[in-house]
């Protein structure tokens, strides 16, 4: 016969479950990642500020726009056309062995010019919600410039901290390695410490603070957040 049990229920401690559930939604997103868009890549600096942080994760969509520079991938058709107001990350034309991040504001064909903050498209002022709030105060003028054919206009969105377009001119549309679509993780920036060697009880005490700092450390809120 069954009674009722006099036992209270365990209570599951507040906010465990959450974190746990990210941690297993990251891990799938890593493997996602590492098997089928097979790159990654972390944010370095503030150039594309507020939308990406020094810190982010980004996942990136490697075949939206067809061929790039990569020679496995040149048979490869698009999927679309790249867009304004896409984060792509590409490698710089100068150096194909560095990455950027920036943000496509200039489409072939058109001309473009930049006036103090606005960005002007064929003599429209652009509308530019993915800026800070308060742009800085700059009396810049770039152009205008007519874009090439398979070339794009591209700026950071913190435009006073990027090197962009407005230093080495129009991104060619093989340099873009994929479209930026989400970060998967986030964490700030580690300080550069001097560590003191130690026996085993020590390197034990630095794992378990590096985890400690991990957690604390992780930005919650941008863990598996879509970039636009």
């Amino acid at each position: 016969m069954y009674t009722a049990s006099s036992a209270q229920p365990r209570v599951r401690p507040a906010g465990r479950r959450p974190i746990a559930t990210r941690l297993v939604l990251v891990a799938v997103a890593a493997l996602f990642v590492r098997t089928w868009v097979a790159q990654s890549f972390s944010i370095p600096g503030g150039s594309m500020e507020p939308a990406l942080l020094a810190g982010d994760f980004v996942l990136v969509d490697r075949f939206v726009f067809g061929p790039t520079l990569e020679n496995d991938e040149h048979g490869l058709p698009p999927m679309r056309a790249v867009r304004r107001g896409d984060v792509v990350v590409a490698r710089l034309p100068a150096d194909p062995r560095r990455h950027l991040v920036k943000r496509v504001v200039g489409l072939p064909g058109e001309t473009l010019a930049l006036r103090g903050a606005t960005v002007y498209v064929d003599g429209v002022p652009l509308a530019e919600p993915y800026l800070p709030p308060t742009p800085p105060d700059r009396d810049e003028r770039v152009g205008p410039v007519t874009i090439p054919p398979q070339h794009y206009f591209v700026l950071g969105d913190n435009r006073a901290h990027s090197q962009d377009s407005r230093l080495w001119g129009a991104l060619p549309h093989e340099s873009i390695t994929g479209r930026v679509v989400a970060t998967y993780w986030s964490s700030a920036p580690p300080e550069v410490v001097a560590l003191p060697a130690g026996g085993p009880a020590e390197s034990l005490r630095r794992r378990a603070r590096a985890a400690a700092r991990f957690l604390r450390e992780t930005r919650w809120n941008r863990v598996l957040r879509p970039v636009r």
